[in-house]
């Protein structure tokens, strides 16, 4: 497969993640939705990943610093993407450990399922826009 046909599968598995989070809004289940939101910033950077190293696998990693810094944007990240980076990255890491889920479950309600929704919603617009392949500024917006 050559690199644009790899770095629009990741985009496409971004934003068919992103799409769950919005169909799962009306369950209220903040759980789910911030781990399909942490997909879709995973699977965008792997877009970004892919592109930067001209077709090499993204790393299997999750680790989300670790891609950012792999993707060459870590240092062109906006205030509002580091928030959302900040605000989901407890909810694919602290739901595994019991301790840890209250805290999560806590924070939850509608104005922040749809805070994390609509910030993973631009950062994916963003970084469409970071990527010069003819098609992705169109994809998905």
């Amino acid at each position: 497969m050559d690199t644009n046909k790899r770095v629009m599968y990741w985009l496409k598995s971004a934003d068919y993640e992103l799409e769950r989070a919005r169909v799962s809004i009306k369950y209220d289940k903040l759980l789910f939705i911030g781990l399909m939101c942490y997909q879709a910033v995973e699977c965008a950077l792997k877009a970004v990943i892919t592109h930067v190293t001209n077709g090499e696998e993204p790393p299997k990693d999750h680790d989300l610093s670790i891609m950012l810094e792999k993707s060459l944007l870590a240092d062109k990240l906006s205030e509002s993407h580091l928030d959302l980076i900040k605000d989901i990255r407890p909810l694919d890491l602290d739901v595994s450990y019991s301790e840890y889920k209250e805290k999560v479950i806590q924070r939850n309600s509608n104005e922040y399922r749809q805070k994390i929704i609509e910030g993973t919603a631009d950062f994916l617009c963003w970084i469409k826009e970071q990527l010069p392949i003819k098609g992705v500024e169109a994809y998905g917006h």
